[in-house]
């Protein structure tokens, strides 16, 4: 014993410097040796809080750093004889998720978080596809993985261990420390699901190591710790980024108490950790701005006091009309838009300086801004053009190259050939989806989806997202959704909106609203723009990561 304290003496502060000299020196790092680095330089530091418990750098790093080892040992027979591992987790939100990530990058073991808000069929085909032999699931959520398992659940020989917010993972993971000399780590990280507008989850394999800023893109972020409070699920693609923001600042992050929330929901701890004070980073990912604007509408006065020094936003597109809004309740804020994907990680910025309100402002709030320099995209025209990256105005597919999207869907070759295209150079393009187009000053438009632009019988293109941002300015409408329905006559489509009201519409009242908004599109959009069909609905379908589900309205309403 006295020989092995000797060892971990000196090995201790030379794994300090080896990994304190990859972060100066390297330019693809992984964010557990920042961890370990912080751990010896801010040990007393505060870097998670839920609900009633805190944990430290030091404490992290030292739960982290066991953890890793065991799965190491765990794996070392599996990973020995070549076959692909991974550690699975279904949670909210808690200490544990974040020592099970860090301890996932720091062994190579690849780790799938499973969101908890999925239902039990789309929990079980996640299950199928992630194949995973090690599943840590959190006690409030085992009656929902217990129900999947049963549909489906293929998986032989899987170990399920379950865990409360209080748990140390360490604790209730009884695995000794064996071999783990020779460890192959994987350069996966981690497998995000992603079901976009499809609602099917498919595992985006992305990689471990991250590649640091260049000076002019670190610019871009708030000076000093970020410190924020997280409602954004642990499944989701901007958990893992703000971790890594938060841990490189030094900063802190509170999350959503799992054991609290039965007296008060996530947005409501989100609003009650403003009204502590010293949040200096809020993110507002898709619902979570429309529930602070609703919130607003409801309960201006709860609202006065309040201060948030920097929100970023993204998710969705917005209309220009919401984030206005959302800038008179926060006018001192900096706010940050990023637009990217699972599959393929930012693609754009728009800068605080962009909301600023002077000159064309309000234009430019309705892009997706500029692209970052580290950024590797194209755009393709619609129409055989090519590569029209650098030719304003004209609308394309975005494609991102392979040097900053994801390696893969997880275990499906067949998936990841669909969606990736080769060059001349022999270089892979993930085809992101989205029609996109750059003005003179290089600022990035989101139009449509492909699969969502919606083709009139005269050939002309409809972009959903016009029609929406036009009707986003009507008082009277809280919420629009654009999608297009199969003509009658076989050729083409026709437009087609849903509408949620923003006060109840009932009886002889329905067909006067639709004649007014009617009216309302005759006046501000092109007559061939104005849809045929107008539902009144009282919500509009998303998907669990809060996206529109435009295919939904096209089955319902098809004729």
């Amino acid at each position: 014993m006295t020989i092995n304290k000797l060892l971990r003496g000196i090995i201790a502060p030379i794994d300090f410097l080896v990994r304190t000299l990859r972060i100066l020196i390297h330019s693809e790092i992984c964010l557990a040796d920042v961890l370990r680095v912080y751990a010896v330089l801010y040990a007393h530091k505060t870097l998670v809080i839920c609900g009633n418990r805190t944990v430290s750098y030091a404490e992290m790093w030292s739960h982290t750093a066991l953890f890793a080892q065991k799965l190491q040992s765990y794996f070392f027979s599996d990973v020995v004889a070549g076959k692909p591992v991974s550690v699975s987790l279904l949670s909210p939100n808690c200490v544990g998720v974040v020592q099970l990530q860090l301890a996932s990058l720091e062994s190579g073991v690849p780790y799938v978080p499973l969101n908890p808000l999925y239902n039990a069929n789309e929990l079980a085909v996640a299950l199928n596809d992630a194949q995973s032999e090690l599943i840590f699931v959190h006690e409030s959520l085992c009656p929902l993985y217990e129900e999947a398992k049963k549909l489906g659940y293929i998986k032989q020989n899987v170990k399920s261990i379950y865990f409360a917010t209080a748990d140390n993972l360490n604790d209730i993971f009884a695995v000794p420390i064996g071999r783990t000399r020779g460890f192959r780590k994987s350069d996966v990280g981690q497998v995000l699901f992603t079901s976009g507008t499809t609602s099917k989850p498919k595992g985006c394999a992305s990689f471990r190591l991250f590649s640091k800023p260049p000076r002019k893109q670190a610019s871009l972020l708030p000076a000093g710790p970020l410190n924020m409070f997280l409602v954004t699920n642990v499944c989701g693609s901007i958990f893992y980024p703000m971790m890594r923001l938060t841990i490189a600042s030094k900063g802190q992050v509170e999350f959503v108490d799992p054991d609290a929330l039965v007296k008060r929901d996530p947005f409501q701890q989100m609003f009650d950790s403003w009204r502590r004070g010293g949040k200096t980073l809020q993110l507002l990912f898709g619902d979570q701005l429309y529930w602070v604007l609703q919130q607003y509408r409801q309960k201006p006065e709860s609202f006065v006091g309040l201060h948030l020094a920097n929100i970023f936003y993204g998710g969705m597109k917005f209309p220009v009309s919401a984030i206005e809004r959302l800038m008179e309740i926060f006018p001192k804020a900096n706010y940050t838009q990023f637009y990217g994907s699972t599959e393929g990680g930012i693609f754009s910025v728009l800068t605080p300086e962009d909301h600023r309100a002077n000159g064309d402002s309000a234009f430019r709030r309705g892009s997706a801004g500029k692209i970052p320099p580290m950024s590797d995209i194209r755009i393709i025209g619609l129409k055989g053009e090519g590569d029209i990256s650098r030719r304003p105005g004209i609308p394309g597919e975005l494609q991102v190259g392979s040097s900053l999207s994801m390696r893969g869907y997880w275990l499906n070759p067949k998936a990841t050939e669909e969606e990736f295209v080769e060059d001349e150079n022999g270089k892979r393009w993930f085809c992101v989806g989205d029609v996109v187009e750059v003005d003179t000053q290089g600022y990035l438009y989101v139009r449509d989806r492909v699969k969502d632009m919606i083709v009139l019988d005269t050939a002309r293109n409809v972009f959903c997202s016009e029609i929406e941002d036009v009707l986003s300015q009507q008082a009277s409408i809280n919420a629009v959704c654009c999608f297009g329905l199969e003509n009658a006559s076989g050729i083409g489509e026709l437009i087609a909106i849903a509408v949620v009201p923003v006060s109840p519409v009932c009886g002889a009242e329905e067909q006067g609203f639709i004649e007014q908004i009617r009216a309302f599109c005759l006046d501000k959009l092109p007559n061939y723009k104005v849809p045929e069909k107008i539902f009144l609905v009282d919500s509009i379908p998303r998907s669990k990561g809060g996206k529109v589900l435009r295919r939904a309205l096209r089955e319902q309403y098809s004729v």
